[in-house]
């Protein structure tokens, strides 16, 4: 875990999300470093990484489920919240194949506790969909209809310029794809996405 005692002395690129936790404490992405970041609500004010790995962008797609997140490489971060359990919740964008850019697009837990991380929604697409819910177009990496997968296991369905997201009391999650104008449902009770 790295910690800094002031703030104003942590480097830090491009903030964008934010999101307070019910201690208090305040969760920001720095994109430019690819890493999650913490400022403990304490008379120190620490900041301390909880997930991603300072300076290290992944290029080779997703990877580092069911280890700690502050060992795992990620990349472009988007979308950021917590839900009442203190879980976080973020969009892992990026990766590179060669020919098309982007290779993937995909929901992300840190599991509050444990600091274990897990992919919730989205896969690694390739050009391919191996999901149970309704085909796609596989022409490009970005899916054409922007809703491949809805009714099959939200792990199957891909995701596109997902640009914000929110959870309910009940651990539902909802989606704002930028893409398709859309906002789409992951099911607490079964897991999939509608």
């Amino acid at each position: 875990v790295q910690t800094c005692a002031l703030p104003i002395y942590a480097a830090a690129g491009e903030y964008q999300p934010l999101a307070l936790d019910s201690a208090g404490n305040l969760y920001f992405v720095d994109d430019v470093d690819s890493v999650i970041r913490r400022i403990d609500n304490a008379a120190q004010h620490t900041i301390t990484t909880i997930a991603g790995i300072k300076g290290s962008w992944s290029v080779s797609g997703i990877s580092g489920d069911g280890g700690l997140a502050t060992s795992t490489k990620l990349s472009q971060l988007y979308a950021m919240t917590l839900d009442s359990a203190g879980n976080i919740y973020f969009l892992d964008y990026g990766g590179q194949d060669g020919t098309r850019g982007v290779t993937y697009m995909v929901l992300r837990r840190i599991h509050a506790g444990t600091g274990l991380l897990s992919s919730v929604a989205g896969q690694n697409f390739l050009g391919i969909y191996t999901g149970t819910g309704p085909a796609c177009s596989t022409l490009y990496a970005e899916p054409a209809s922007y809703q491949c997968g809805d009714g099959g296991a939200a792990t199957d369905a891909e995701l596109a310029g997902v640009s914000n997201l929110a959870i309910d009391q009940s651990g539902n999650i909802f989606l704002w794809e930028n893409g398709g104008a859309t906002i789409r449902e992951i099911n607490a009770a079964t897991g999939r996405s509608e």
